[in-house]
């Protein structure tokens, strides 16, 4: 609803000045509220898959990467993010194995 994605905003909007401002954990909680105003909201969920890739915590970067595709599949960042996030996740687990 246009409430939502207006609260969903507005929280999506305090969560990138805590990034900013390197608090990063206050950032992520805000990702998650944004998400749970509204669970269709794309930034929010594009911004935690790059939160986790960061954290190199690739298997919930994909999670969220692929939450943001099903929403929307016209935003090109979200394709090289998603195929970034696999790169990595295979060269880390690749590495193991060997």
């Amino acid at each position: 609803t246009p409430s939502n994605s207006s609260a969903a905003s507005d929280v999506y909007k305090r969560q990138l000045l805590y990034e900013k401002i390197g608090q990063d954990e206050m950032a992520k909680d805000y990702f998650v509220r944004a998400i749970i105003i509204n669970n269709n909201y794309m930034e929010g969920y594009y911004n935690l898959g790059l939160w986790y890739y960061k954290k190199a915590k690739y298997t919930e970067a994909m999670i969220n990467f692929k939450r943001a595709l099903s929403i929307t599949q016209e935003n090109v960042d979200l394709y090289v993010s998603l195929i970034n996030c696999y790169i990595k996740f295979f060269r880390r687990h690749s590495a193991k194995h060997r």
